[in-house]
């Protein structure tokens, strides 16, 4: 594939945080399958971590953070 993408450049922010939830179809009665979270992982320490339970808070860390990336994926649905 060959693209242009052409326009002003603009500031914006940073998606820190994927919540994904899959469903058997698309209908009213569909059933849950499963849930994959994405986020950036960093200790308090300052240090990178694929661990969700040894990370700081993901809207805590910052773009210039020298983080990790934890993925969470579950198989029964947990509402945040």
């Amino acid at each position: 594939m060959k693209a242009w993408y052409l326009g002003p450049v603009r500031q914006k922010s940073v998606i820190k945080f994927v919540d994904t939830r899959l469903f058997d179809s698309t209908t009213t009665a569909n059933t849950f399958m499963s849930q994959v979270q994405v986020q950036p992982g960093l200790t308090i320490e300052g240090l990178p971590t694929n661990i969700a339970n040894n990370s700081i808070s993901w809207d805590q860390i910052t773009i210039d953070d020298d983080w990790g990336i934890v993925t969470i994926i579950r198989d029964e649905m947990n509402e945040p």
